[in-house]
């Protein structure tokens, strides 16, 4: 068994790394038309699978020109065919009499983490646009993938082509202090995003010219002398925005109608804390339904106490078999498992359904992540330098894991399986139980008398 990193944990696309640092990913999987159908919007999904509306765009200001406009022809788009599964596709595009009646005569296509104030866009389109949203990490580095195409003409606020002049892109993250030196709210938007005296850093992909392949832009946050205040940061200090359109200065409406830009897998990777999850290392056996036990290997799993009587328990990078001819399947993440304590020992149990996540080799083919999700049950032992664990994955047949050897506890661990001539079987609070179920402990009455706690 491969052991490539110390923790991987996974909670609304936050995966913590060896070289402890934390990625937030940003896959633009989760897209919607707004209430009123008009064009796409963008989201992110929190722990609890409800919506979280990070992103932004200016399609709400097109509107206002765009009468009947289907959203395919809006300038913030939403395609199937990325880099790896659906991707953002952002165009400049024309709008019309009414937008060049008011030297407004192009809308470029852009994404950003923020709002935007539609009823400003007529205005002052630039401050309708507000980027930024509380972000209480440190980021270190910004990439993604991209491809781009510049438009043909590039025009001015009036309309009038700007001979010579070739369109760009632009992609880049700013992060920042939002709260002045009067404690008063600091929210950039178009007229100071990258000039704001509170920015702290800025990490800027450069010049996005005409590439026709998916390729990969890469940059570091740039923090000059800046220092970020720990303080100030886990109290919500900051924010931070990342910024994607299609025509650098489509802000001031000038660029080149038909110039696109398509975005997809971006990551940010963030300074990581301290962990403070628990290294196990032992022998790891795996049996396959009925099938004769697998030849024990070296493994880990990594024991996190969340500090509330629950416990996060990772099998990191889980294979069946080794050599050329295993099968890679990912990591096992099972969260807020319920840790009871007797004798000294630590008694987790838990039965959840649960996605397996990839490991951290990007090289290896994880068949984990493609399978609907699985049903997981666990009995583990802690106790010292020592963990006793029996993670039970039912798929196609069950995959029996035993990782080290059992402490004893008083506690029989039947996974799958039932205590020999039962007498008498109680919950832990003294009522009798007709049958045992799956991940639950119960106080079994043998038929020597004697009283044992099992697992079921």
């Amino acid at each position: 068994m491969k052991k490539l990193f110390t923790l991987l944990f996974a909670a609304m696309g936050l995966t913590a790394m060896a070289d402890n640092t934390v990625t937030v990913k940003y896959d633009f999987e989760n897209y919607k038309l707004d209430s009123k159908g008009k064009y796409y919007e963008w989201f992110e999904k929190n722990a609890d699978d409800t919506e979280n509306n990070l992103w932004a765009t200016g399609n709400a200001g097109f509107a206002m020109t765009a009468g009947n406009a289907p959203a395919a022809d809006y300038p913030s788009v939403a395609i199937a065919e990325g880099y790896d599964g659906a991707c953002v596709k952002l165009e400049t595009k024309s709008t019309g009499f009414l937008g060049g009646l008011v030297k407004m005569p192009i809308a470029a296509g852009n994404l950003f983490i923020g709002s935007f104030d539609s009823s400003a866009a007529m205005s002052s389109a630039m401050k309708a646009t507000n980027f930024g949203k509380v972000f209480d990490k440190k980021p270190l580095k910004f990439f993604g993938y991209y491809k781009y195409k510049a438009g043909e003409k590039v025009t001015d606020k009036n309309g009038k082509e700007i001979a010579g002049k070739v369109d760009k892109g632009q992609i880049y993250s700013v992060l920042y202090k939002n709260k002045d030196a009067q404690g008063n709210d600091v929210v950039l938007n178009g007229t100071d995003v990258l000039t704001n005296e509170n920015i702290v850093a800025i990490a800027d992909a450069g010049e996005i010219t005409d590439v026709a392949e998916w390729t990969k832009f890469e940059v570091a946050f740039d923090y000059k002398k800046n220092v970020i205040d720990e303080e100030i940061l886990k109290a919500g200090g900051y924010s931070l925005t990342v910024v994607f359109t299609s025509s650098v200065e489509g802000a001031s409406f000038i660029g080149a109608v038909g110039s696109t830009l398509y975005v997809d897998k971006v990551e940010l990777v963030c300074e990581g804390e301290e962990s403070s999850a628990k290294e196990f290392t032992d022998k790891l056996v795996v049996q396959l339904g009925d099938g004769e036990p697998m030849d024990p290997l070296s493994a880990s799993i990594f024991v996190t106490d969340n500090g509330d009587g629950k416990y996060t328990l990772t099998l990191p990078n889980f294979m069946l078999g080794e050599g050329p001819e295993a099968m890679s399947v990912g990591t096992i993440n099972l969260e807020n498992v319920e840790g009871t304590e007797e004798d000294g020992v630590v008694v987790l149990s838990t039965k959840q359904t649960i996605t397996i996540a990839p490991g951290d080799d990007e090289s290896i083919g994880w068949i984990g992540p493609g399978l609907s999700p699985l049903p997981v049950t666990l009995y583990a032992e802690m106790k010292g330098e020592k963990l006793f664990a029996k993670i039970t994955i039912s798929w196609v047949f069950d995959i029996f894991v035993t990782f080290g050897e059992k402490i004893s506890t008083g506690i029989d661990c039947i996974v799958p399986g039932v205590v020999e001539q039962p007498t008498s079987v109680y919950t832990l609070d003294g009522k009798k139980a007709a049958t045992m179920q799956p991940g639950n402990v119960y106080i079994v009455r043998k038929a020597d008398g004697k009283t044992v706690k099992v697992i079921k």
